[in-house]
C-alpha cells in the first residue's frame, strides 16, 4: 500500500512538472517556428511568379555579297578548309561561297528586391540578332572572265548563297518564337541582394539561359542549310554543268577558251 502511495504521488508530480513546462515549451516552438518561417519566404520564392514582359526585337540581316576573284585555287582551297559553314565535296575546290553567322543576344533589365537576402534581376528588353555576315563568292583566278567554264562556276557559287539566303528566312520565325518560349520559362533570376554583382550576374544567367535553348534552333537551321546545299553539290550537278560547257564549245569553238584548272 505504501509502494502504490508512492507511485501515485510520483506520478502526479510529474504531471504538475509537465503542466509548468509545456506553456514554455510551445511557446520556444512556435517562436522557432515563426522565425524559419520568416527565413524560408524569401528563399522559396519563385521570380517566376513576376510577369516582367519585356521588349523583344528580333533583327535578321544578310551582309553585302562580294565577288572575289583574285584568289588562286590554293588560296579558295585554304579558305575552304578553315569555314565551318562551307563544305565542298570535291578535292579540289575552284569556287567558294562563304559567310560569317554570329549570333548575338542582348539582355537588359531591372533589379526588384525580396527582402534583404533575395532580389529578382527581371529582363525588360531582349535583342537578338541572327544574320550571314561577309557573304563572298570566290571564284579561282586561273579561269578566264570569258570562259564558260567561269560562268558555270560563278552561277554555282550564287545559287549556294542564295539557298543559304532562303534557309536564313525560313527559320527566323522559329528563332522567333523559340526566344519568346524562353523568356517565358524563364522570366526572371533570383540573386543575393547584398551581392555588389548581382545585377551583372543575373543577366548574365538569363543571356546563358536565352543561347542554352536557341542553340539547338541554330544546329537544325545549319543541318536544313547543309541538306539543300548538297542538292546542288554532287557529280551530276557538276557533270551537268560540265556537259553544258562542253556543248557550248562544240557549237561555238570560236569562244572556248583554253585554261588549265
Amino acid at each position: 500500500y505504501e509502494m502504490l502511495r508512492s507511485l501515485v504521488g510520483s506520478e502526479m508530480c510529474i504531471r504538475d512538472r509537465m503542466k509548468r513546462f509545456l506553456p514554455i515549451f510551445f511557446f520556444v516552438f512556435a517562436t522557432i517556428g515563426q522565425t524559419e518561417a520568416a527565413w524560408d519566404a524569401g528563399s522559396f520564392f519563385s521570380c517566376n511568379a513576376i510577369n516582367p514582359k519585356p521588349e523583344v526585337i528580333i533583327k535578321s540581316s544578310y551582309g553585302r555579297l562580294v565577288h572575289d576573284l583574285s584568289k588562286s585555287k590554293a588560296e579558295i582551297n585554304a579558305i575552304h578548309n578553315k569555314n565551318p559553314h562551307v563544305k565542298e565535296p570535291r578535292n579540289t575546290v575552284v569556287g567558294l561561297a562563304s559567310f560569317r553567322m554570329p549570333t548575338r543576344i542582348k539582355v537588359s533589365g531591372q533589379r526588384r528586391k525580396i527582402n534583404e537576402t533575395y532580389s529578382c534581376i527581371l529582363p525588360t528588353k531582349v535583342e537578338i540578332e541572327i544574320g550571314l555576315n561577309d557573304p563572298v563568292i570566290y571564284v579561282a583566278k586561273e579561269y578566264p572572265r570569258q570562259s564558260c567554264g567561269f560562268s558555270q562556276v560563278i552561277r554555282h557559287e550564287q545559287t549556294h548563297q542564295r539557298i543559304n539566303l532562303l534557309t536564313l528566312e525560313y527559320f527566323m520565325p522559329i528563332f522567333d518564337k523559340a526566344l519568346r518560349k524562353a523568356i517565358y520559362d524563364v522570366r526572371a533570376v533570383k540573386v543575393y541582394t547584398k551581392d555588389n554583382n548581382n545585377f551583372k550576374k543575373g543577366l548574365s544567367k538569363l543571356n546563358e539561359y536565352y543561347y542554352a535553348r536557341l542553340t539547338p534552333i541554330l544546329e537544325e537551321f545549319e543541318k536544313a542549310r547543309a541538306k539543300e546545299q548538297q542538292k546542288l553539290d554532287n557529280i551530276t550537278s557538276y557533270r551537268r554543268d560540265w556537259e553544258i560547257c562542253n556543248e557550248f564549245e562544240k557549237e561555238h569553238p570560236e569562244k572556248k577558251i583554253p585554261y588549265k584548272i
